[in-house]
């Protein structure tokens, strides 16, 4: 039924999201506790996305991601 159908697709929803937020928790856990890392990714975001730029949708330059790709 209809019902069945929004009730399961809100349960997915709701499972993923919960999910994705422990594992970006854990990832942010992970890179504080290892301070070269985080600068590793922390310098790769910055130079691909600089500051006062709004560029962020820009998924071009997403590939060249290759630090942040091997933490997720």
């Amino acid at each position: 039924t209809k019902e069945s159908a929004i009730s399961d697709g809100m349960l997915a929803i709701n499972a993923g999201a919960d999910t994705t937020a422990r594992v970006i928790t854990f990832l942010i856990f992970l890179l504080l506790d290892n301070p070269t890392w985080l600068e590793r990714v922390r310098a790769e975001v910055d130079a691909a996305f600089p500051a006062g730029e709004e560029n962020a949708l820009d998924t071009s330059k997403y590939a060249s991601l290759t630090h942040l790709e091997a933490c997720m």
